[in-house]
């Protein structure tokens, strides 16, 4: 009885290991749906994927490939592909303003729309202000139907969400190609500072991208609203790809699903956790699960900028530096050009490229999105990027450089960080 018992037991086991491992890719027939991406992501890594899968456009999509690019990069690419565009044209930016690139791209989307390509545009309202309703409206006669974010048209809305940003700076064009990352359009992102956008091509742009980009777009006109997640269809792959999640947050969704990300990944981190932002004032939650990996022998790295853009946040960075240096988290600042990446990456495996500062206003007031990328050599290709980074651009921030701070500047950071909630 006992021997028939142990060798249930183990047959258990033995079926509990195999549903575990990651599927053999050369025994998969295909094409197979992009959503069985479950399939193919790490174990360790299947609860977390599953946490962001809050709607049908959230979930892990396979067959994607990708580029990830800076600066002029970023232009030539968008504009070869608007030029080429076919169908539709989606865009949802956060700065849009009157300026020598923006305007290019603008000419090439107005010169679509006439030839009958779908070319819709989705601008923040507020940081957009100063720009000319003139710009708009010689857009809109060409053809491309425009929407601001929180439009004046809805006076009791835009005044109840005046502190809730439309953060988002992403592009679909013919559902298939898809721009996601910390690049606005304005010349100062392609010409000076330094940042980081995806393109993606494949499922994850058709469902993840778009599915933002939709939801957004209704959610700031006054048609009736028709989440794209109960139309949604997944395309089929001819292979695995690269695996990605496309997450859209916002202060109203009744769920944290960005910050809680942060805190599952540094939690359940074994090895690393290395991460850029031009801005850091991170909830508590976000903070402590960094000085708990910290804590566990974990090599959790942050850089920020030596000189911020906005002077206000150089003291609100810094007030943070004691605490997170006495906990074991290595803080480096950036020299050279403005570093505004929104980057990270662990445990060589997953990696994240979005439009989330790891601010209290990203997590908790904007409306922002993330890539998530589970893939060894796009990993390893950013750690190498940030560890170079740290050696050839930065400079570590030691206890010695916080203790030499003057009394001032300690009364000026303990004052700012007080507003820190509203930056």
């Amino acid at each position: 009885m006992f021997r028939r018992v142990s060798f249930a037991f183990l047959a258990v086991l033995i079926s509990a290991s195999a549903f575990c491992q990651e599927v053999d890719s050369s025994a998969v027939i295909y094409p197979l749906s992009s959503a069985d991406a479950i399939r193919f992501i790490r174990p360790q890594y299947r609860d977390f994927s599953g946490m962001l899968s809050v709607t049908p456009t959230q979930v892990p999509l396979l067959g994607n490939s990708l580029e990830i690019m800076r600066g002029m990069r970023k232009f030539e690419l968008l504009s070869a592909d608007l030029s080429g565009a076919q169908e539709s044209i989606h865009m949802e930016y956060y700065e849009f303003p009157r300026e020598e690139i923006p305007m290019a791209l603008r000419d090439i989307m107005m010169e679509k729309a006439s030839g009958g390509v779908e070319v819709k545009m989705l601008v923040e309202n507020i940081v957009n202000g100063s720009v000319p309703l003139s710009h708009y409206r010689q857009m809109g006669k060409m053809g491309v139907e425009y929407r601001f974010f929180t439009p004046f048209v809805r006076p009791i809305r835009f005044v109840f969400r005046l502190n809730h940003r439309n953060h988002q700076k992403i592009a679909v064009i013919d559902h298939k190609i898809g721009y996601i990352g910390g690049m606005n359009l304005a010349d100062i992102y392609f010409n000076e500072w330094r940042d980081t956008h995806l393109r993606i091509e494949g499922p994850a742009a058709a469902v993840g991208i778009d599915g933002v980009f939709w939801n957004m777009w209704q959610s700031s006109g006054i048609e009736q609203y028709t989440p794209f997640a109960d139309t949604v269809q997944y395309p089929m792959v001819q292979s695995i790809g690269k695996i990605v999640q496309i997450v859209g947050d916002g202060p109203f969704d009744g769920h944290r699903t960005m910050e809680d990300s942060y805190v599952w990944l540094l939690d359940n981190a074994t090895d690393y956790f290395y991460a850029k932002t031009p801005y850091f004032a991170p909830p508590r939650d976000v903070l402590k699960a960094m000085k708990r990996a910290a804590s566990r022998g974990v090599d959790v790295r942050l850089i920020v900028p030596g000189v911020s853009d906005v002077p206000i946040m150089d003291p609100v960075n810094r007030s943070w530096f004691r605490s997170c240096l006495k906990s074991g988290i290595k803080i480096y600042t950036s020299r050279g050009a403005f570093n505004h990446s929104k980057t990270f990456v662990t445990d060589d495996y997953l990696t994240s490229i979005g439009s989330v500062n790891l601010d209290y206003r990203s997590f908790r007031l904007n409306y922002e999105d993330n890539a998530f990328i589970y893939d060894q050599p796009v990993a390893g290709h950013m750690r190498g990027e940030f560890e170079t980074d740290c050696e050839t651009v930065c400079d570590p921030v030691t206890m010695t450089d916080v203790y030499n701070t003057s009394l001032l500047q300690k009364i000026i950071q303990g004052l700012t960080r007080l507003f820190a909630p509203l930056m």
